[in-house]
């Protein structure tokens, strides 16, 4: 599986509007990869080599040319579903990984409140997270989506406000030294 997780807001009529956005993007990137638009494969190209090979051989992972890369990118864009899933109490979208459990659901996954309350995202490698709290239980409990797989910690990516990124190093932090006083 392979899921990315938008959440921005518990606020389901800008979850729908946001959907409807990415839905739209979604359309105009699919069928730019599918043509083998020039300018898109450039802009991806140049992200690959700037963002995923320098991340993956630092921590000595097997990188391919970008050329290798291309022949996989149409069947890639093909397999994540045609729409994002809102996960919200007003829409009744699913994360159906058993369905998919030969193939492997690839997702964008909108939501919120119904997201904070223990639902997994299977996969999870990019989180784009901008939905900002004070308390710290719920930081903590929204960390969870930030997304780890063992194998491919080179490919999970956090997309995050600065705020955001002091409170959860502050978070770490402290954890850390609770953890070293309990060892101790």
């Amino acid at each position: 599986h392979n899921t990315m997780l938008i959440h921005c807001t518990r606020y389901n009529s800008v979850q729908n509007a946001l959907g409807e956005i990415v839905n739209e993007e979604m359309t105009v990137l699919r069928n730019a990869i599918l043509a083998r638009d020039a300018d898109v494969m450039n802009e991806m190209q140049e992200l690959y080599e700037s963002d995923f090979t320098p991340t993956s051989l630092e921590m000595d992972k097997e990188v391919l040319n970008w050329k290798d890369v291309i022949p996989f990118l149409s069947k890639a864009v093909r397999k994540i579903e045609p729409r994002c899933l809102i996960i919200n109490g007003d829409v009744k979208d699913i994360l159906d990984y058993k369905t998919k459990a030969q193939t492997g659901l690839s997702a964008i996954a909108i939501g919120g409140d119904k997201l904070s309350r223990g639902l997994t995202l299977e996969g999870l490698t990019i989180s784009y997270f901008t939905r900002n709290t004070s308390l710290y239980d719920t930081l903590m409990q929204m960390g969870r989506w930030f997304g780890y797989r063992n194998g491919f910690e080179d490919l999970c990516r956090i997309y995050t406000t600065a705020e955001l990124f002091r409170w959860y190093r502050h978070i770490s932090t402290a954890f850390e030294a609770l953890r070293a006083e309990f060892i101790e």
